[in-house]
């Protein structure tokens, strides 16, 4: 059954049932909410279902993920695992099943809420592979009007429940979760310089695809430790220096199979390549294709 409860037209919280064939996506939206809490007011709200309505002395565990963006105001919150501590203005706590939970606006400022309740095996997924994890249920955003956004266009889809509504909801609580990893990896590289000597050098190896940058001088002309940016680079971009290289020149290779008629050779002598031998080889590596037969494929995929 749908649950309901219209406080006020900035006031509001729906609990909605989803199919089976809903269910074997694995990612689903079951619940959003919206409230302004005045100070003084006793929280939670009322009208909540069973096992999501808690007093602040017993706290409460809920079976389902919950995302919740504080956009106004300030409180406390505490979970299993985790002690009391502040969320303000800005701030994003996750909840998760079967963890311990319990939080509060504080009663001089109140708060202005927005949640959403999530259910779904990629979730689960997501918690095993520690990408979201309940010991870090606070997140900071570096852009919380992304987040905003997010939850408005998820309250325009409750109102209108086109079909399969909480599907699209679900993908709107996933792409709130990822911003939320780069909050994470914004906020501890602010300020560091060697995010700008990174960023330069992506831009280089872009620009230079035709040639074989060694590590070594590209490291030099940028004025930095060789052992120090090769850890860095990686950790910020996800590839090792060659890697990076590389992947660019794959890329600009099938640019160029795909949209030209250049041969192997030539394209090998405009990328840099030793030979078209090297290029093959290379190719086939990371694409499990030769360059011809990838061009092949291409052709006839298109028709």
């Amino acid at each position: 059954m749908y649950k309901v409860i219209l406080m006020s037209r900035d006031n509001f919280f729906e609990y909605f049932p989803v199919d089976r064939n809903v269910e074997r996506w694995g990612l689903y939206a079951i619940g959003l909410g919206f409230s302004r809490v005045s100070p003084q007011v006793a929280y939670p709200l009322a009208g909540h279902p069973e096992g999501h309505s808690f007093l602040w002395e017993k706290g409460r565990v809920i079976q389902e993920y919950q995302i919740i963006y504080i956009q106004q105001g300030s409180g406390v919150f505490e979970s299993e695992g985790v002690s009391q501590r502040a969320v303000k203005e800005g701030e994003l706590f996750l909840l998760f099943p079967g963890v311990w939970h319990r939080y509060r606006p504080d009663r001089s400022t109140g708060w202005t809420e927005s949640w959403m309740e999530l259910k779904g095996s990629y979730l689960d997924h997501l918690r095993q592979s520690k990408l979201i994890r309940p010991e870090y249920p606070i997140h900071s955003l570096t852009v919380p009007s992304l987040v905003e956004e997010l939850f408005e266009e998820s309250a325009k889809l409750l109102r209108l429940k086109p079909y399969h509504f909480s599907l699209r909801m679900g993908s709107l609580g996933l792409q709130i979760l990822s911003l939320l990893n780069d909050s994470r990896s914004q906020v501890k590289s602010l300020g560091r310089p060697i995010e700008g000597k990174i960023s330069a050098a992506q831009s280089l190896l872009a620009k230079r695809m035709d040639q074989n940058l060694q590590v070594e001088e590209l490291a030099q002309e940028l004025g930095v430790g060789y052992s120090y940016f090769r850890r860095e680079f990686k950790k910020q971009t996800g590839f090792s220096l060659k890697q990076y290289q590389i992947e660019l020149r794959i890329r600009r290779v099938k640019g160029l199979l795909q949209n030209s008629s250049l041969s192997i050779k030539e394209i090998s002598e405009q990328l840099g390549y030793y030979s078209p031998y090297h290029l093959s080889v290379e190719f086939t590596k990371y694409t499990k294709s030769s360059p011809k037969k990838w061009r092949e494929g291409q052709k006839i995929h298109f028709g």
